[in-house]
Parts: C-alpha cells; structure tokens; sequence
C-alpha cells in the first residue's frame, strides 16, 4: 500500500478508534474516512458527539440515538462545523449497512458518521464497493496487493467507471451490479463483429 501523509497517518488513528472493526482489519469505510481530504476535524467533533451522546445517554437513563443527540447537539450550541448535517432517508441507512464489513445491525460509529454524512442518492457508495471488490479481485489475480490509486487507475482504464454510469439504478443491489460490470468486455479487448 502506498506511504500514507501525516494527515492520512492521525486520520487513520482516529478512525480506528471510531469503528468497530479490530486495528489493522480492511474496511471500506475505513479507507474512505483515512482518504477524504480535511476530515480530520470534522471526524473529531463526531468523536466528542459520540462521547456526548453516551454521557446525556447515561445522565438521563436512557439510550439516545444519533438523530436525537445531533438534534441537542446543535440546540446547546456545540455543532460548530456540523450545523448543516441532516438525518438522509432510510435507503441510505439500508445500503450502507449493506455495504459494511461488520455484522447488519451491529453498531459502528462510522457507519452512523456515513449515515450522516453520506451523499443523499447510493450511486458513490455503490461505486467504491464496486472499487473495492475490484481492487481485492485484483490484487488476488496478479497475487500482489494493488493500491487504491492503482486500482482506481485500472478501473478507468478498462471503462468499468463506464459500464458502472450505464449500468447503475437505484435500489440494485451490490453482488448482481458488480457481476453486470464483470461480464462486460474489458476495454482492451476486440469489439465482436
């Protein structure tokens, strides 16, 4: 994997501390959280939400969600940065708990950051795990392990970012999307006549 910045290195140590997964185990969100430019801040004051949610939690004798602690977040005037942050619909929540490497259902402070945080439609989602996938194919197939730069060049190179733009809808689910993108001849090869 390539040489990670110091920016990349404190952000992958907070984000650890954030997930669920154990240190050291590969996890999309992950990936994605540690290679978002500039959210080493934003990714802290989710942190310290977190941990205010848990107390107001236990202050109050009662489990309080993240939609109810961002909401009293906000209202005590602590949300600086996170004023604009909004519950998505509930097919947001559907696919990332879909796309997460940790049991459905389970808890995981990233999977909440990426409920919130997410784009409002599943299509850039749906395109990393897609990357995702492919990189670990590939890596498995030329039996060395292939960055993410390096994956997402191929993935462009041979026009599945193409096939993903054509073949992509709304509520398609991960397995049979990225199996319509396999199946579609690389682009290097001889077009059929």
């Amino acid at each position: 994997m390539e040489k990670e910045s110091m920016s990349q290195e404190s952000s992958r140590r907070l984000i650890e501390s954030l997930g669920c997964c154990p240190p050291g185990c590969f996890c999309t969100f992950k990936e994605l959280f540690v290679r978002s430019p500039g959210n080493t801040r934003v990714l802290q004051q989710i942190k310290d939400l977190e941990v205010f949610k848990y107390h107001r939690g236990q202050r109050e004798h009662r489990a309080i969600d993240w939609k109810e602690a961002l909401a009293l977040w906000k209202a005590e005037g602590h949300a600086a940065g996170l004023d604009h942050v909004e519950e998505p619909n509930g097919s947001v929540r559907e696919l990332i708990e879909d796309l997460a490497c940790c049991p459905k259902g389970h808890y995981c402070t990233l999977k909440e950051i990426l409920v919130l945080f997410a784009p409002r439609n599943s299509r850039t989602l749906m395109q990393l795990k897609c990357l995702e996938i492919f990189k670990y194919e590939r890596s498995k197939h030329v039996q060395r392990e292939i960055d993410w730069n390096e994956a997402l060049d191929l993935w462009v190179s041979e026009k599945h970012a193409v096939s993903f733009a054509r073949l992509f809808h709304e509520g398609c689910r991960i397995a049979e999307l990225y199996a319509a993108i396999m199946r579609e001849p690389p682009a290097n090869a001889p077009e059929k006549t």
